[in-house]
């Protein structure tokens, strides 16, 4: 199984790869954690009053084993690359993050580059699982 997360979605995907055995995990402009965003553009106290889930990839990320890709969007203005720089400097060696050059938020992201590179890394890391299940089958 490979989780999947995007903007918002990846403040599941991270805790959920964290606590289960998975083949790899690919997070399409992330965020090290919602309070982060929040404090980027409003007072402290108004987020920390407000929120109730933090989604704190950041805290979790360097639980993930498996490979993880990050790709993001150099204008991305809804979740600003700085946030998945942040979270990959949190992880470990496992991290691969790609930078689409003048990609946003939406679907410029994925058409064609995110999407070649996603699928890449899908299967790249599938028969690499696919190889270990087999040289430890009885």
């Amino acid at each position: 199984m490979h989780v999947y997360g995007y903007s918002l979605g990846t403040g599941t995907a991270v805790p959920l790869a964290a606590d289960r055995a998975v083949a790899s995990v690919v997070l399409a402009a992330p965020f090290a954690s919602i309070a982060e965003m929040g404090y980027d553009q409003f007072p402290k106290w108004f987020v920390d009053a407000i929120l109730t889930d933090r989604f704190d990839s950041i805290a979790r990320i360097q639980d993930v084993e498996e490979p993880v890709l990050i790709i993001h969007g150099t204008e991305d203005a809804t979740v600003p690359q700085h946030q998945s720089e942040r979270l990959m400097a949190a992880g470990g060696d496992n991290i691969t993050r790609l930078l689409f050059d003048g990609a946003g938020h939406g679907w410029d992201l994925f058409e064609p580059r995110g999407n070649a590179a996603i699928l890449d890394f899908l299967r790249q890391h599938e028969s690499t699982k696919m190889a270990s299940e087999a040289t430890t089958a009885p």
